[in-house]
């Protein structure tokens, strides 16, 4: 039994995609490709795995937000701290890691002045 080989067309026609573009992933090496001589072929399998990979997931549905934490343009987990305050596990933490940060720092040295 051999296995369905595409051409670069045909492969770029299951993918919806320029013919240039189907070359350019096999380059890559982002999809499996047999060569014959100077011909580019591509398992029909391989193209369908291709395409697995690079499904994206479907979005989740979220909550509405609540009126008091509207959006100001910044990111939603900074608008939560803003409403919620600081995380004391958190801070404790960063404090933890610049104090040991500052007591294992080497001063430094400016040149030569001797």
């Amino acid at each position: 039994m051999t296995p369905d080989l595409l051409t670069a067309q045909e492969a770029a026609k299951l993918l919806r995609c320029h013919r240039n573009t189907a070359y350019q992933l096999a380059a890559d090496r982002e999809i499996e490709y047999v060569r014959v001589g100077k011909r580019v072929l591509f398992p029909r399998s391989a193209v369908e795995k291709f395409i697995a990979r690079h499904t994206v997931a479907e979005r989740r549905q979220f909550l509405a937000r609540p009126k008091s934490m509207k959006r100001v343009g910044a990111r939603h987990d900074k608008d939560v701290r803003r409403i919620a305050g600081p995380d004391p596990e958190r801070l404790a933490a960063e404090e933890d890691d610049q104090a040991h940060r500052f007591s294992t720092s080497v001063p430094p040295t400016y040149g030569d002045r001797s």
